[in-house]
């Protein structure tokens, strides 16, 4: 079985000058065509390249360079054998859960399990303002979603609207990357 399947990354965001000559060097590693990141800088672009035969759909030493040097990314996938197709991103501006990763479908939506969505609707109906204090710290990341929120609008939450928080603290969007700029 092969280890190597499709993948696409984009990154952007503020690169340090002083950063610039390794991350040109990475480039020059990983990007299957030439790119130039000052010249991506001077028009404003993200930079993106993908590759059919990346290890595990993933850009391991970009990622981990671009998640150090605080620039913002999000990697594509396919699914291949045992490995589900995802996004995995990072935004330097984003939760301290990051990098976050969503699985996906074969044709690039977000994977929801049906268990998780009836765990979400129960929490959404069921969470009070009263009980909201003990959740907060519960170990169920939907009751703790639940709670949260409620806190946070004193119980006047709309219970739909509820439910959409909940969905966007487990299953967030990844960031829209900003063209790559050299401060």
């Amino acid at each position: 079985m092969s280890d190597r399947f499709w993948a696409k990354i984009e990154i952007g965001g503020q690169l340090k000058r002083a950063d610039l000559s390794a991350f040109q060097k990475l480039m020059n590693d990983w990007a299957p065509e030439n790119i130039s990141v000052q010249e991506y800088a001077d028009k404003g672009w993200t930079i993106e390249f993908e590759d059919s035969e990346a290890r595990y759909g993933q850009f391991d030493e970009v990622e981990e360079w671009c998640t150090k040097h605080g620039l913002t990314w999000s990697r594509q996938s396919d699914s291949y054998c045992d490995y589900d197709a995802e996004v995995v991103w990072y935004d330097p501006l984003g939760s301290k859960d990051d990098p976050r990763s969503l699985i996906l479908t074969a044709d690039g939506h977000a994977n929801l399990r049906l268990d998780t969505l009836s765990s979400m609707i129960k929490a959404a109906k069921e969470t009070s303002l009263e009980d909201a204090p003990l959740q907060v710290n519960d170990q169920d990341m939907v009751k703790r979603s639940a709670a949260k929120y409620m806190l946070e609008t004193a119980g006047s939450i709309d219970r739909l609207e509820l439910l959409e928080k909940i969905l966007d603290d487990l299953y967030p969007s990844p960031p829209t990357i900003p063209p790559i700029t050299i401060i």
